[in-house]
């Protein structure tokens, strides 16, 4: 059989190699496929995923420049490198429509006008992306959820600086369809019976989202093996101990959401590895460590996202922005997939 590939799914796939290994398999930051592009006769409409896409380098777009006004530098610059990279998605950037430039009014009152309209802006989008991730494919899912958790980053900070609070995100969804915006709680499942529920060889075929979920548990089993190795050389009462428990205690509840995910796709999550291997200088650095354990949790994250249901990719989502701001990094323009965030070569 032949594989028929659009433009959009090749661009997506140099985004985002795991999208080159099909649903039934993740690999984190592994993973190139040979490819022949075939030529369909064009169709008549975009497809939902370019919709989407649209939609989400438009929004990004028009953020930037209310960062501007705002004098968000960092927020501009993050929400720049999100329209730069989905304006290079096929039938994109040639339909896009120019942001402009916004609205001004008194000096004095532009600034606080800008970041009202920013937060609200930052909040409206991010609740679009959600929208959209029950309207498209697996790894268009992806990158929508990727640009909702950097743009969730990004209004954390406004906030925090100018303690302007966004609006509630409208109902109506700005996604280009009409469907309801998906739950932030798992989709009910049917009853898992023993056969369902029981590991099996073929366990990962039956359900694509079997192994992309027993990669996310490996992931955050990890930071949390070495946060407690490193918290036990951590001088206690200092600032770096009260950093690494409170990011301990958020990997742990993140085991905990996606054993409910796992457990609503009649998935059995693989036993926890006994120990991690860390390199010789852990206990004089740990921080090196730390950071990659992070950075690995969000990529498995994020490909779980990818290979989920429909119905569950909200959940997946949310365990995305929830790893994102447990990183170190929290400027990262697409929380999970660096290849996004590299500079062009």
């Amino acid at each position: 059989m032949i594989e028929r590939v659009t433009s959009t799914t090749v661009w997506l796939r140099r985004l985002w190699p795991a999208a080159a290994l099909g649903a039934g398999t993740v690999v984190v930051g592994l993973g190139t496929a040979t490819l022949v592009a075939l030529q369909p006769p064009a169709p008549s409409q975009p497809s939902r995923a370019t919709l989407a896409l649209r939609s989400a380098h438009d929004d990004a777009a028009r953020l930037a420049d209310l960062a501007r006004a705002a004098g968000q530098t960092a927020a501009a610059q993050v929400l720049d490198r999100q329209a730069m990279v989905l304006a290079a998605a096929p039938g994109v950037a040639s339909a896009s429509h120019s942001a402009g430039s916004p609205a001004s009014s008194s000096a004095s009152d532009a600034s606080t006008t800008a970041a009202r309209d920013l937060a609200d802006g930052l909040s409206a989008s991010v609740a679009g992306r959600l929208a959209a991730l029950v309207e498209v494919d697996g790894p268009t899912s992806a990158v929508l959820a990727s640009v909702a958790a950097g743009q969730s980053l990004q209004l954390d900070g406004v906030v925090k600086a100018t303690g302007q609070k966004a609006a509630p995100a409208p109902t109506s969804s700005p996604a280009p369809s009409s469907s309801p915006a998906p739950s932030s709680s798992p989709a009910p499942s049917r009853s898992c019976g023993p056969s369902t529920a029981s590991p099996s060889a073929n366990s990962a075929s039956a359900n694509p989202s079997s192994a992309a979920l027993a990669t996310v548990a490996r992931a955050e089993h990890a930071s949390v093996y070495v946060l407690e190795a490193a918290l036990a050389r951590t001088p206690a009462g200092s600032g770096a101990a009260a950093g690494r428990t409170a990011a301990l205690d958020g990997h742990r509840k993140q085991l905990v959401e996606l054993s409910t995910l796992a457990a609503s796709l009649c998935t059995v999550l693989p036993p926890e590895d006994p120990a991690f291997a860390v390199p010789s200088d852990f206990a004089a650095n740990p921080d090196p460590t730390l950071s990659a354990a992070a950075a690995s949790s969000e990529q498995a994250w994020a490909q779980l996202v990818g290979t989920l249901p429909p119905a569950n990719r909200s959940s997946g989502a949310s365990g995305l922005l929830a790893a994102a701001r447990l990183a170190p990094e929290t400027a990262a323009p697409f929380p999970g997939i660096p290849a996004a965030a590299a500079p062009a070569p």
